[in-house]
């Protein structure tokens, strides 16, 4: 099972790292752990095996950023707006940053269709490989791609 490591960089500034743990929560729920905000980033341990968290490079300010790479590597692409990936970026993007001040709605499918993930101002995914769809529309979880792990599954962002 999987479980959410919050780590808290700066002032509205949090990375979201799912981790291998022997937790039966969800990434999605209430079973995160948020590092306050005085504390540095952390060195590599189990509970962080990749070092430390910082906010990837290369995404404006006011915007949204989806990178071809795992822990935000090779920006494919930037929005302010509501939009369907880009072809060179549906479905293959790892890694998001959310530089705005608004939620960022991540679909499954184009036309913000399908499950999403919201992720919110100042928030991004390293490893988006350890993370699930986790909402419906309809408020159930019978919708496309509920579940599915989003590294290499978002068609289109809404930012609300």
């Amino acid at each position: 099972m999987k479980r959410t490591v919050v780590q808290k960089i700066g002032i509205g500034v949090t990375a979201a790292l799912g981790v291998m743990g022997a937790t039966a929560v969800p990434a999605y729920a209430s079973e995160s752990a948020v590092t306050p905000a005085s504390n540095a980033p952390q060195s590599p341990s189990p509970d962080n095996p990749t070092g430390p968290l910082y906010a990837p490079s290369g995404c404006p300010s006011g915007s949204f950023c989806a990178y071809h790479d795992t822990n935000g590597g090779a920006l494919c692409f930037t929005t302010t707006t509501t939009e369907n990936y880009p072809p060179a970026c549906d479905n293959a993007t790892w890694s998001v940053y959310n530089n705005s001040s608004k939620s960022a709605y991540l679909y499954y499918q184009q036309n913000e269709s399908g499950a999403y993930y919201i992720l919110g101002p100042g928030d991004y995914l390293l490893y988006m490989q350890y993370n699930n769809f986790n909402n419906c529309a309809n408020g159930t979880t019978t919708c496309a791609g509920y579940g599915q792990v989003m590294a290499a599954n978002v068609a289109s962002v809404a930012l609300k």
